[in-house]
């Protein structure tokens, strides 16, 4: 993760960039803490892209976006054609091992993402199919709703995280005392 000092430097390079930017001490502070859960290595990249395609000094918003779209490019995550691609390439590979012990291949997805929506949609149903345009749809929309939320996880600030996990902890006990109370 960024240090204090790496993006203050990253934004003395910024600035000559956008030379009618002022940098005061408040700005530093406030983009030094909102960006620090980036790699220091993300975000340089990120801000030489943001000096080839923005007119203008980068939000905090703007730079984390480009941060993120550099972080997913580089965890390689498959598009939903891809992702349909691997999951019929391994039903394809390894039939339907769950039915019989002879065949002792078992699925190994490109990514977790992949294996996920495949486990939603059913590996056995999958196999099964006598449908598989329909079949296909399904998973699409599967694997983008979880992609949504994987970005949307991996674009959260880690102070909100904490913030948000204690009112899901707190929700999940609150729930367990309702179904002990039954």
């Amino acid at each position: 993760m960024a240090t204090e000092k790496e993006i203050t430097k990253i934004m003395g390079v910024m600035a000559h960039a956008y030379p009618r930017y002022e940098l005061s001490a408040d700005s530093l502070k406030l983009y030094g803490k909102m960006l620090a859960d980036i790699p220091s290595d993300i975000l340089e990249a990120a801000a030489q892209q943001i000096m080839a395609e923005l007119k203008f000094f980068p939000s905090i918003a703007e730079w984390r976006e480009m941060a993120h779209k550099l972080m997913v490019g580089k965890l390689q995550i498959p598009s939903a054609f891809e992702a349909w691609e691997d999951a019929m390439a391994q039903v394809r590979r390894c039939g339907d091992y769950y039915r019989y012990q002879l065949n002792q291949r078992t699925p190994e997805y490109s990514h977790p993402l992949v294996e996920k929506a495949v486990q939603v949609i059913g590996y056995r149903h999958l196999c099964e199919s006598e449908n598989i345009s329909i079949e296909r749809a399904h998973f699409f929309k599967i694997y983008e709703s979880l992609l949504s939320r994987a970005e949307e996880d991996a674009r959260m600030l880690p102070d909100v995280r904490a913030v948000s996990q204690r009112y899901i902890d707190g929700v999940a006990k609150l729930t367990a005392r309702l179904g002990e109370g039954k």
